[in-house]
């Protein structure tokens, strides 16, 4: 007996996925259509036992949704919850027959949950499409019983970040061409220009000046020792990516990134405005303050703010109030603090939470386009630079060797 996995569809056109044991195909495509389904696909599991690697290459290089379409997955969603449909019945209503990779994923998110999965049990299974945080916002919503509102907050925080970070690779094109050009230039002129220049301003006789002397000891250093700094670079590269998995080392430079000049200000309050947006979220749909707090960590992916919050729940659970617990952490602005304090004081806290959420919209928003209008100007400061570096590297030998002449 052979195993079989398929897919099939019923006459409403609605998707199921399951086993069979069958002697051969057309036996298993047979019990299939005993169901009073129609076979959309059949493959013999046997073949992932004995080639699993091929399998996993084979759903790797499967097309993925753009994240445009995730932002409008998310967006249509929330229109058809807010109108009062089930989830699966909004799911269905999203497809549209076309076989492509959106419809796919949607095919496979109702099949999941018309198993009995919950939405965000159904999203994890696609991990290259929705992110953790997602992930991890929309369990809040389920949880809350705002999934509608879950997604709203998700499709226009995803279409805000696509739309910045978008503009933001707009801006650094010209300066990623413009240093990429300089930079290949620079190898070449190091391998095959400067050996014979090196042997000209040699044989002179004379004291080279401090920038061309610095361009012939890197010359000299890449000519000699190349492929030895080519493995160190390999070697350093895959240190660093081991060290990225590791929970210590991942928490320390969370903390370091919140704290860079312009850069950290806008990760942090980007950061804060989806804690305290989901917080305010929970808080307003009966969710108890210790609860909400439980589950604000899987929201971010800053590590160093999930330690964060799990002390200020664990301070929560003491009897502190919650903007003791966050002001205590330096992770936390100040200002937001303050509004924390006067919505415990004022007993609406979950109005307070959100008008600080409110407030870090704007916050990251003039943040955004202050890192934008630095980026470019910074960039194109760079890579002059280095042009001015080595030109006046070449230059100055030049113009000492003609004032020996004359």
């Amino acid at each position: 007996m052979t195993a079989y996995a398929y897919e099939a569809r019923n006459r409403k056109g609605e998707l199921f996925t399951g086993r069979v044991s069958a002697e051969s195909r057309r036996e298993a495509a047979r019990q299939i259509r005993a169901k009073g389904l129609w076979v959309a696909s059949l493959e013999e599991l046997g073949h992932g036992r004995h080639f699993p690697a091929l399998a996993r290459i084979k759903a790797m290089a499967a097309p993925q949704p753009s994240r445009l379409l995730v932002v409008l997955f998310c967006r249509q969603l929330a229109v058809m919850l807010s109108a009062g449909m089930p989830v699966h019945e909004a799911l269905k209503a999203l497809r549209t027959g076309k076989d492509s990779s959106y419809q796919q994923l949607l095919d496979k998110l109702l099949a999941a949950v018309m198993q009995g999965k919950s939405l965000h049990e159904a999203m994890q299974g696609f991990p290259k499409v929705f992110s953790a945080r997602i992930v991890s916002l929309v369990k809040a919503g389920e949880v809350a019983g705002t999934l509608d509102v879950m997604f709203l907050r998700l499709a226009d925080f995803l279409e805000k970040s696509y739309a910045a970070q978008a503009k933001l690779k707009s801006v650094l094109l010209y300066p990623l061409i413009l240093g990429v050009t300089t930079l290949v230039a620079f190898a070449f002129m190091t391998v095959f220009v400067l050996p014979t220049f090196s042997v000209m301003l040699t044989s002179l006789h004379t004291e080279l000046p401090l920038p061309t002397r610095l361009l012939l000891a890197v010359s000299a250093l890449v000519l000699a020792h190349g492929p030895e700094l080519f493995l160190v670079s390999v070697a350093v590269l895959v240190l660093a990516a081991y060290a990225w998995q590791q929970e210590g080392v991942r928490r320390r430079l969370d903390r370091w990134c919140l704290r860079l000049p312009l850069y950290g200000r806008l990760v942090c309050f980007a950061e804060w405005l989806m804690l305290l947006g989901t917080l305010a979220v929970l808080l307003e749909n009966g969710i108890r303050l210790p609860a909400a707090l439980a589950l604000l960590p899987e929201v971010t992916a800053n590590c160093y703010l999930r330690l964060v919050l799990q002390e200020a729940r664990q301070a929560v659970e003491r009897g502190l109030p919650l903007h003791a617990s966050l002001c205590a952490c330096p992770g936390f602005p100040a200002v937001l603090g303050e509004m924390v304090l006067a919505g415990e004081k004022s007993g609406e806290l979950e109005v307070m939470l959100a008008k600080a959420a409110e407030f870090c919209r704007v916050v990251v928003q003039n943040e955004s386009r202050r890192l934008q209008a630095l980026a470019e100007p910074a960039a194109i400061f760079l890579v002059g630079g280095l042009v001015f570096f080595f030109v006046l590297s070449i230059i100055l030998p030049l113009l000492g060797m003609m004032d020996a002449l004359t």
